[in-house]
């Protein structure tokens, strides 16, 4: 459900943050999503995503990502495929 209360299409076709397989899809879900409420704040998806690439050019640390929706852990996977053994 995204801010509205109205169920986003990524949820309803099965796809979404826990399923996504690559950075593109994990973007598409964070969008659909609309504002996420952290434990500190409320994040647009421009600024998570933004986060995001900064962990992945290693500019960021992880725990800068929020936890809320699964994003951090979803990070934390994709990071594993996109560069195994780091």
């Amino acid at each position: 459900m995204n801010e509205r209360g109205q169920e986003n299409p990524i949820e309803r076709e099965g796809g979404g943050i826990e399923t996504a397989t690559s950075f593109d899809e994990l973007y598409v879900a964070i969008r659909a999503q609309g504002k996420i409420v952290g434990s500190r704040e409320e994040y647009e998806p421009e600024e998570i995503i933004d986060l995001i690439e900064g962990v992945r050019l290693g500019g960021i640390r992880l725990n800068y990502v929020t936890r809320s929706n699964g994003i951090r852990d979803a990070v934390r996977r994709l990071l594993q495929v996109e560069k195994p053994g780091e």
